[in-house]
């Protein structure tokens, strides 16, 4: 197993030209292959942990697996977590566990929404069974809380767990899902270190889908270690688990920049009524007399288009 305080040659590449190198070879030292004594105690506290793996076929698979705080257990030594799945809601329907199998590496980032701290787990499963399963960790690491909408967790329940849809394309429906999100985890891969599973978050529009189907987001800046671009270096390959937005919600729903951001993602994508809904409860919130004139001219941009 490669040193965990090395960087390979993919993420050593791109915190090359983004100019980080040095400040990634300093924070290079915080990455270790067991679980500390503290990070042990924060992952028996939690419930939620972002998760990917690799399935048969090749693709790469993001997700959440959410139980009650305990459900993570860290081995006294720190080097293996176990996953007991007695009390999880989702284990019959996630898309992530049936592809889980001892030998395979798996990423895991664990993390507390309300505090919105995180822990980054990496390694290899040891033992995948009825039981739940067992990961030797080979590289262990804290994020900071940059970009985290924070949450608190209200468990619904079981008869509300939502059915399993599949699918090929992105139709309107999982368009304007995307539109509403606020928090994805991205899962990527590296050939030798195996999986990893990354955070990314803003306000509800941050990630938009492009008309041939590619979806963009912004990178902010972050602890320039650049792990997923790292491993989208080397293999481009990627997982993404979405969060539903908070808009539905209705926790937004007098944050005029949130339906900003929702009509400027709508009119980018044509959806020109939806755009002109969202640009017109934006102006209805702001008090501010520069923003209300960038909604009056996005208003009147779409005045001149056709309604669709």
């Amino acid at each position: 197993m490669p040193n965990a305080n090395e960087y390979h040659a993919g993420e050593i590449a791109v915190q090359q030209r983004a100019g980080e190198r040095s400040i990634a070879a300093r924070r290079g030292g915080m990455i270790g292959d067991r679980l500390v004594d503290g990070a042990r105690a924060f992952l028996s506290r939690q419930g939620v942990a972002a998760v990917g793996a690799e399935a048969p076929d090749g693709t790469v698979w993001a997700s959440l697996w959410n139980d009650a705080a305990g459900f993570l257990r860290a081995a006294d030594d720190g080097e293996h977590v176990e996953v007991i799945p007695a009390l999880d809601r989702t284990v019959d329907v996630d898309p992530v566990r049936p592809i889980v199998q001892a030998g395979a590496p798996l990423g895991m980032l664990v993390i507390d929404l309300a505090t919105r701290q995180r822990l980054r787990i990496n390694g290899i499963v040891t033992r995948a069974d009825a039981l739940g399963m067992e990961l030797r960790v080979r590289e262990t690491f804290g994020n900071c809380n940059k970009y985290i909408q924070r949450r608190q967790r209200s468990d619904a329940p079981t008869s509300e767990v939502a059915p399993v849809t599949h699918g090929h394309a992105l139709d309107a429906e999982r368009r304007d899902f995307i539109a509403r999100t606020d928090t994805a985890f991205v899962a990527s891969i590296h050939p030798v270190r195996g999986l990893d599973v990354s955070h990314r978050g803003g306000q509800p529009g941050f990630i938009w889908v492009e008309s041939d189907g590619t979806l963009r987001m912004p990178d902010y800046p972050g602890n320039s270690m650049f792990q997923t671009f790292g491993n989208f270096e080397v293999d481009p390959r990627a997982g993404l688990a979405l969060i539903d937005a908070i808009l539905t919600r209705g926790d937004l729903k007098d944050y005029r920049l949130a339906h900003a951001a929702r009509a400027e993602l709508c009119r980018r994508l044509g959806r020109t009524t939806e755009a002109r809904a969202s640009f017109e409860r934006a102006l209805k919130l702001t008090r501010q007399d520069a923003e209300r004139r960038f909604l009056e001219r996005r208003l009147a941009e779409l005045a001149t288009r056709g309604t669709v």
